[in-house]
């Protein structure tokens, strides 16, 4: 890979409208999160560097509980996992931060 694809990469993810965040499969620390979806975590991770952090540090432990078995699963078979009848607004918190 020459060294202007992870340039073009990170300018496509920063400008996206949703939160991206790349994580390590075998550690799940944070590899890359873009700035949308680092202005959604609450204080002090919105301004603190996050890069290497592990996921368990930043998110909440009743969800970590709840996601951390499927991003294992989805790490192991490579296979994405999409929930279609999950009501958006009914897990928001506060609007824009869906649980």
């Amino acid at each position: 890979m020459n060294s202007v694809q992870p340039a073009l990469l990170e300018h496509i993810l920063e400008r996206m409208p949703v939160g991206v965040v790349i994580l390590d499969c075998t550690s799940l620390r944070i590899l890359y999160i873009n700035t949308y979806l680092q202005s959604l975590l609450p204080l002090p991770w919105h301004s603190q560097r996050l890069i290497e952090r592990s996921l368990r540090d930043i998110v909440p432990v009743e969800e970590y509980k709840l996601v951390e078995p499927i991003i294992r699963e989805v790490c192991l078979t490579g296979r994405g996992v999409t929930y279609t009848d999950i009501p958006y607004e009914g897990f928001l918190e506060t609007r824009g931060r869906t649980y």
